[in-house]
Formats: C-alpha cells, sequence, structure tokens
C-alpha cells in the first residue's frame, strides 16, 4: 500500500507540474508578442527598446525551462517523442547562438564559436540537438562567475558529429562527473551553496543522446573548467 501511495502521488505530481507548465506558456507566448510589436512601433525611444528587449528575453528564458520541465515530465511517463529529419550541425549551432544572444549578453559572456570548414550532415530531432546545446550553454553561464568564457565549436570525432561547449567556470570534481547526468542533481559551488536550477538539464540532454544513439563526453577540472561534448552518428551516406 506505500508503494502504491507513493506511485500516485508521484503520477499526481508529474500531472500537476505538467498542467501547470502548460497554462505558464500561453501568457508568456502573449507577453512575447506584444513585447516584439511595441518594440517594431514608430517613434518609440531607444530606452523603451532596450527595456522591451529584456523582457523579451527573460521570456524566451522562462519558454526554455518550462520547455524543460514539459520535456522531462514526458522523458518520466516515457512518451518522449523525436522527429529525426536531416540536419546540418553548423547551421543549427547559428541559429542556437543567435537564441542565447540575450542572456550571454546580460551575463557579459565572451562567447566564441569555432565551426568546421566542412558541412556536418546527421540525422535528428532539430529542437531536441538545439535545446541540449542551450542547456550546456545556460549551465556554462551559471557554474561560471569569474572567467566568463564560453566555446562552442563543431567537428567531425573518429566516426561522429562532434558538438563542444567549453566554460572556463567552477569545473567539476571526478566523483560527481558521474553524478551530473542524475534527476535533480547540482554541483556544489561551494561547501553548502548549490546554485539554483531545477537540476533537469543535463538528465535531459543524456535522454536526448540516447535517443540519437549517440555520446556524451565530459572533461573537467575544478577551478579550471568543463568541456561536454555531444557525438552524433553520421549519416550513412557521408
Amino acid at each position: 500500500m506505500e508503494h502504491e501511495k507513493l506511485e500516485e502521488l508521484n503520477r499526481l505530481k508529474s500531472f500537476y507540474v505538467s498542467s501547470v507548465s502548460h497554462d505558464l506558456k500561453t501568457p508568456l507566448t502573449s507577453i512575447k508578442l506584444f513585447s516584439q510589436l511595441l518594440q517594431n512601433m514608430e517613434g518609440i525611444n531607444p530606452e523603451s527598446v532596450e527595456y522591451l528587449k529584456i523582457i523579451d528575453g527573460e521570456s524566451n528564458r522562462l519558454t526554455r525551462l518550462i520547455d524543460n520541465v514539459l520535456d522531462y515530465t514526458k522523458i518520466e511517463k516515457g512518451i518522449k517523442e523525436y522527429l529525426f529529419v536531416d540536419i546540418e550541425l553548423n547551421n543549427l549551432v547559428k541559429e542556437v547562438m543567435a537564441s542565447v544572444e540575450y542572456p550571454i549578453k546580460m551575463e557579459k559572456f565572451d562567447a566564441s564559436v569555432n565551426l568546421c570548414a566542412e558541412d556536418i550532415y546527421l540525422s535528428g530531432d532539430k529542437d531536441a540537438i538545439a535545446e541540449a546545446l542551450i542547456n550546456l550553454i545556460s549551465n556554462a553561464i551559471k557554474y561560471s562567475r569569474e572567467r566568463k568564457k564560453i566555446t562552442v565549436s563543431t567537428e567531425f570525432k573518429d566516426s561522429y558529429a562532434c558538438l563542444k561547449v567549453e566554460d572556463e567556470g567552477i569545473g567539476i570534481s571526478k566523483e560527481n562527473i558521474k553524478l551530473v547526468f542524475d534527476e535533480y542533481y547540482q554541483i556544489k559551488k561551494g561547501k553548502s551553496n548549490r546554485t539554483r536550477g531545477a537540476g533537469i538539464g543535463l538528465a535531459v540532454v543524456k535522454h536526448i543522446m540516447d535517443a540519437h544513439k549517440g555520446k556524451i563526453q565530459v572533461e573537467s577540472e575544478v577551478g579550471k573548467g568543463s568541456s561536454f561534448y555531444l557525438l552524433f552518428p553520421l549519416r550513412e551516406n557521408e
């Protein structure tokens, strides 16, 4: 009976989180729409435009957080689906970097992109891969407080298409690297403090990579930063 009660509570929790998240997306969509309309109005002063860009950027950030929760709820239920299409990885990176321009600017980060000279084609879910990259960039921002530098790279690595995100943040200890993909796990910033967040971003990234039959690798040193590698199988005709 105890087990059944816990299962029911877990089911109700997932239902509640999913319902609330869906309800939050509707007003966020309206806020974003009106902020963009106001930005395009004639005669609006530059200072107001800057404030509206902040509203737009924060709306995007909240939307990404909600999407993470909704995706993780689907993963928990085993109903998360992916739509596989042909993707050119360099173009996807360019689109993602444009979408995260606001948080990078607001947090005063130096972000650089090193794209492979050749086009990199793979079969995957474009939105899911973009979400994985955004989660890694968000983590790099969250865990970098002194040296604010992020580098996103693409390359061929063995028989894989490699997407790499490097930072110069607090780093991850060897004993914690194997834990960072666990649900609700968060890296400690100090002896007792944790960075705020839901702790599901990397769990979502891991699920995305598993669904793509890919790999995720981490190299990190405490106090020097971390490098995350997303390795996707190349298209069969490559």
